[in-house]
């Protein structure tokens, strides 16, 4: 049925040269396969509660949708941080193979079987996508904020975090704060490691990366990077040092 769901559409950057590095042979190709398609997997598998949560790939997109039209208004905002919880833990999952995402949730209209998908809430995400998330970033739309708000029962003024760990950027959009991802897990160890996983991946791309358009999207994640671990009021091993950006403006990303 064309109905109510809430829909991530997501792009996955530096496809074109995934490919390139998949044309060196199958195993290099089902290697990249199985990165999406384990990684996704496994987080739906150790999430049960949305049982009928789906997904699509299709060349360098990733659709995720989840229909609400019939969930009650006792457990819709318990089951959309569901949601977007699992997009944070296939996106922190996706990073630490290498691979970053950038893209949009919305709540609209959709429909989808195995041969087609016919949506309005795709074709929202996929232009707040396409013109405003910029960064590896998934930006949340304000249908899903006002959904949320509409549909809360017994609390007026819900907190960012209860919405499912969204954060908002210096450009006023909220998006999807994965790396809190250890605290969704509910696993306080895995913090120090995954973000010194994080810090390491990102200072090899800074390292690397000759793009300045590509370089953009590295110095965004090291601010965003950084203000984790100062908001978090972590040691400072876990910044990423200055040095990596010194011929551009530095106060952006202290």
């Amino acid at each position: 049925m064309y109905r109510k769901h809430i829909v991530a559409f997501m792009d996955i950057l530096g496809f074109k040269q995934l490919i390139t590095n998949a044309e060196q042979g199958i195993d290099d190709a089902m290697l990249i396969i199985n990165k999406l398609t384990n990684s996704i997997e496994m987080v739906m598998e150790e999430n049960r509660f949305l049982s009928d949560i789906s997904y699509r790939i299709f060349s360098d997109c990733i659709c995720i949708s989840y229909d609400i039209s019939n969930v009650s208004k006792e457990r819709i905002v318990c089951n959309i941080q569901s949601f977007l919880e699992q997009i944070i833990c296939i996106q922190a999952q996706l990073v630490l193979e290498g691979i970053f995402l950038r893209g949009a949730i919305c709540i609209d209209n959709h429909f989808e079987n195995e041969n087609i998908i016919f949506s309005q809430a795709l074709v929202k995400a996929y232009e707040l996508e396409s013109t405003k998330a910029l960064y590896p970033r998934i930006l949340v739309d304000d249908s899903v904020i006002e959904y949320l708000k509409k549909n809360n029962i017994g609390n007026s003024s819900l907190s960012f975090e209860f919405y499912g760990k969204i954060t908002r950027d210096l450009d006023g959009l909220n998006f999807i704060d994965y790396l809190d991802y250890c605290s969704v897990l509910g696993i306080e160890y895995c913090e120090d490691e995954f973000l010194k996983n994080h810090k390491e991946l990102i200072e090899s791309r800074l390292r690397n990366e000759s793009d300045l358009n590509v370089l953009q999207k590295y110095l965004w994640l090291t601010r965003y990077h950084n203000f984790k671990v100062k908001e978090e009021d972590l040691s400072k091993k876990y910044k990423i040092g200055e040095d990596f950006f010194l011929f551009f403006n530095k106060d952006v990303f202290i």
